[in-house]
């Protein structure tokens, strides 16, 4: 069995299990029947392989995608897609909105989006940084303050909040990728026992590499006679 494969099962095991603990801390089973599930970063990869597979499983699936002509959703079955973009508040809203009035509620927010920022940390601006933790980190933030209101007027919910091993030890030419999921892991923490008088569990999922075109950009700060230049290189072909 492929990582991609055991890591979607992991995500199962989590809605499925009668009790998981995140740091010390037991949170509710989820039930499967008819649950409004609400994915970002659905474009590819885990995010479109999580989709695909909650769909069959007998989720209602709403799978968020920034640019709509990146994908042909045609050929993808009982998966509804809209477009959405972690960094624009108002894309969030719109769609929320949308599903809420149509759905009535959201039961499951899993927050994929993401990229990874590449390059020694002389390499990167703090244009480059800026946008690593706005994507990875914020745009966590934005989806889960929109989607909580929902979650708190029915007392049930759950956030998945896609991290990696990264978030856990920081790798070289990595930092500010692992930064913003050591920063995820903290705030899912703190998020999971201020909601516990709302039944919302909050999880935290770490993969580690997976085999798919996940989105790196290299960092675009210029320094003579760069040092880094040929690992930089490599990492970039």
């Amino acid at each position: 069995m492929n990582f991609l494969k055991r890591f979607i099962l992991i995500v199962l095991l989590i809605f499925t299990s009668k009790t998981i603990t995140l740091n010390a801390i037991a949170v509710s089973k989820l039930d499967l029947n008819n649950k409004v599930v609400l994915i970002t970063g659905a474009s590819r990869g885990i995010g479109l392989a999580t989709a695909k597979y909650l769909a069959n499983k007998g989720f209602r699936v709403y799978a968020t995608i920034r640019d709509t002509n990146s994908l042909d959703t045609s050929k993808i079955k009982n998966v509804h897609f809209e477009t959405l973009d972690v960094t624009d508040l108002e894309s969030i809203k719109k769609t929320i909105h949308k599903i809420v009035m149509k759905e009535g509620r959201i039961d499951v927010l899993i927050n994929n989006a993401g990229f990874a920022l590449g390059g020694a940390l002389e390499n990167l601006t703090m244009d480059d940084i800026n946008k690593q933790m706005d994507v990875n980190f914020f745009g966590a933030i934005r989806m889960c303050q929109e989607v909580l209101p929902h979650m708190r007027s029915q007392k049930s919910g759950h956030i998945i909040n896609i991290s990696s091993e990264q978030g856990v030890y920081g790798l070289p030419y990595g930092s500010m990728y692992s930064a913003s999921k050591a920063a995820l892991e903290a705030m899912s923490e703190a998020l999971s026992i201020e909601l516990l008088p709302w039944r919302i569990d909050v999880s935290i999922v770490e993969p580690g590499p997976v085999e798919t075109d996940f989105s790196l950009k290299m960092g675009t700060r210029e320094i003579e006679n760069d040092p880094y230049k040929k690992i930089c290189d490599y990492m970039e072909s």
